[in-house]
């Protein structure tokens, strides 16, 4: 073997023995932690009272899956509930989501398009009072029966944020986290709302609502994680 080549060969040494643990310790891993259809409906009204302000807030949605209804769906709800007595002063928070017992149904456009035609979706969702009045109890049970409509035109958001974890001081190796969040919804009209608790009774408006809304649509969640 000649000088040269010798050389040469020592060369690729040193270089493959500094460059193999910088490739080796990267990562990069890709993970879709949710897909589905959703449904969401907020409503604000006044009781008969005229002091007390009721605003209710549901959140349905089929996760895990990119085909309406499929079997290896789980679907999830989610309700917050506020309560303000404008005479009394006394407030009520509760706040609860669950993927237990909860049935969902979806119907398609028929237009190709990702936004459901409608959503629908009913059961039971436990309830933590996040505050209320003194001697007010810490759980509550929400049942809830609610149907969306789509209506009005579908708008594609898309999302993008980062988020980098530092493993030593010295700030030579991380975890970055990137979550994209790609969403085509419109807006909706809700059909019907029926909303009880078991501690608060009946909570769907028994008279015309000062302020609602509603939104359908089918959201795409991907995680991008690297390490380095």
């Amino acid at each position: 073997m000649n000088a040269n080549r010798r050389t040469a060969l020592a060369k690729f040494a040193v270089v493959s023995l500094f460059s193999a643990p910088a490739l080796l310790s990267q990562a990069t891993t890709t993970k879709d932690v949710f897909n589905g259809v959703f449904g969401s409906a907020s409503i604000s009204y006044t009781q008969p009272d005229g002091c007390t302000n009721v605003s209710v807030q549901v959140t349905v949605s089929e996760q895990g899956t990119t085909s309406l209804n499929a079997p290896n769906a789980a679907p999830s709800a989610r309700a917050d509930i506020f309560i303000f007595n404008n005479c009394t002063g006394s407030a009520i928070f509760e706040s609860g989501t669950t993927t237990e017992a909860i049935r969902f149904t979806a119907q398609a456009a028929g237009n190709g398009s990702k936004v459901p035609k409608s959503v629908a979706a009913s059961g039971m969702i436990p309830m933590e009072v996040v505050f209320g009045p003194p001697g007010t109890p810490v759980t509550d049970t929400l049942n809830i029966d609610v149907t969306l409509n789509s209506v009005g035109p579908a708008i594609d958001t898309t999302s993008d944020s980062k988020q980098t974890n530092y493993l030593d001081t010295q700030g030579k190796s991380s975890v970055q986290i990137r979550i994209q969040t790609d969403s085509v919804s419109s807006d909706g009209s809700i059909a019907s709302l029926n909303v009880s608790s078991a501690n608060l009774g009946l909570l769907s408006p028994v008279t015309v609502p000062f302020a609602s809304f509603s939104r359908l649509g089918t959201d795409k969640h991907r995680t991008v994680t690297l390490t380095h």
